[in-house]
């Protein structure tokens, strides 16, 4: 895109000029509904798909807002240690978490974060981190306003058409409104009349660094004897920018001082009309994208279950079952009944200080009427082994937790009630379908 600006009362050499020094950001006195943006609810419904284990979305998905791979640094706020997110997403979005305005899930760290004062988009306080997804409660999702030079933009279209950027903020809505309409598509390199070497351009003696030439024309008005800067801010495009990973390997820092439109976008220096210079090559760093990716699991003769969470809950609760070859059994059963497999996922496990990926199935367990006992006369919960059949091998595959045997079970919290008398409990044994008891 082309930014033009007025050039105030300057006398000097035009060489040196020096730009003004970036703005920082700064919270809006009056935030309108503007400032507030909701989720993509595709990306939404992926995540909440991935954290409930499918089950229950409808119910959640229209009362929060998230933002993947986003987290904060704050002293006030609760760490807690757990995996069991899906209990505190539906806590939170059902109004149950008194006094918390936000709470962030962290699937690398297990842990869920309790915040109490809002989390605003663009604060010094954020941090991009992989696996932390932040959630708001619908409607409270919030960015700051971003305060930038007093620019106006022109339509890459030939256009004499102007965007004027009132009072030097700009709302997401103006954001959405400047890449669709005043965005300059650049050449294709298939279909560029001209490429030329790093020589020809830099004179750096490169020639096997090609570059390919964009040239653009914009329709200046000929009564308007104002005199402007100009220079060009350039973005990327083409690819689905949805996590740190991505945005890391590209370059793209957005939110940063340099980027004022908050795309990660770069600007050439400013120039004015008829002016010449030499161009500069930039040099980018190299990034260890690889460093980031994490490694397969070895590989196994025969299916491991490393472990399954949680160990307690009730029929509708989502157990998930992580391993190494579970693609290898043939079927998982709590104690003698088969369950479906809901979902299958990877799951990375920090082993070592490495990341490592292994699959995830997630479950629904039995219901005490498939298990044959929604009358259990006991104190103690019913437990129930969980393991996997390795097909055509007749072994049975269970959690290799060490420690506590109960590491292997799923143990039932809740249960129905008994008949009273022992003749209403002989007609309520009469009457159950017969099946395999444990």
């Amino acid at each position: 895109m082309l930014f033009q600006k007025k050039v105030e009362s300057f006398t000097g050499d035009l060489e040196n000029l020096e730009g003004e020094p970036v703005d920082k950001l700064e919270v809006p006195d009056n935030s309108s509904k503007e400032d507030l943006v909701s989720s993509n609810m595709k990306d939404k419904e992926e995540y909440l798909a991935d954290i409930l284990g499918m089950t229950d979305i409808d119910s959640i998905k229209d009362k929060i807002d998230i933002e993947q791979d986003l987290s904060i640094i704050d002293s006030t706020s609760k760490e807690i240690p757990t995996t069991n997110y899906k209990l505190y997403i539906e806590r939170f979005a059902n109004g149950e978490l008194k006094g918390i305005r936000n709470i962030i899930i962290d699937t690398v760290g297990e842990k869920v974060i309790l915040v109490g004062k809002i989390i605003t988009i663009g604060k010094n306080n954020n941090i991009e981190k992989i696996g932390s997804t932040s959630i708001w409660k619908k409607g409270e999702k919030k960015y700051f306003t971003r305060r930038i030079k007093n620019y106006q933009i022109l339509n890459g279209n030939l256009k004499n058409d102007i965007f004027q950027i009132k009072n030097n903020k700009l709302s997401e809505s103006d954001n959405n409104n400047i890449l669709e309409n005043y965005a300059i598509q650049p050449t294709l390199t298939s279909l560029a009349a001209e490429n030329k070497s790093a020589n020809q351009i830099f004179n750096n003696g490169d020639d096997d660094h090609m570059y390919t030439l964009h040239t653009h024309y914009i329709d200046l008005d000929p009564k308007d004897k104002t005199e402007y800067g100009y220079k060009i801010g350039c973005y990327q495009v083409g690819h689905n920018l949805n996590n740190t990973q991505k945005r890391k390997f590209l370059g793209i820092v957005r939110n940063s001082p340099d980027s004022e439109l908050g795309y990660g976008e770069v600007y050439s220096d400013m120039r004015f009309l008829g002016q010449g210079g030499e161009l500069e090559e930039e040099k980018n760093e190299p990034i260890n994208f690889l460093s980031e990716i994490p490694k397969q699991a070895e590989e196994v003769q025969e299916p491991v279950i490393k472990y399954f969470e949680p160990k307690e809950g009730n029929e509708n609760t989502i157990v998930r079952i992580v391993g190494n070859g579970l693609d290898k059994l043939e079927y998982i059963c709590f104690r003698d009944v088969k369950v479906k497999i809901l979902k299958k996922q990877k799951r990375i496990i920090i082993e070592n200080g490495e990341k490592v990926s292994y699959q995830e199935y997630i479950v629904k367990p039995p219901t005490l009427k498939e298990l044959d006992r929604e009358c259990w006369q006991s104190y103690e919960p019913y437990k129930v082994l969980v393991w996997g059949y390795f097909e055509g091998t007749g072994k049975q595959i269970r959690s290799s937790e060490k420690g506590d045997p109960d590491t292997k079970m799923y143990k039932y919290m809740t249960r129905s009630t008994c008949p009273e008398s022992n003749k209403a409990m002989r007609k309520y044994k009469k009457d159950l379908v017969p099946s395999i008891s444990n």
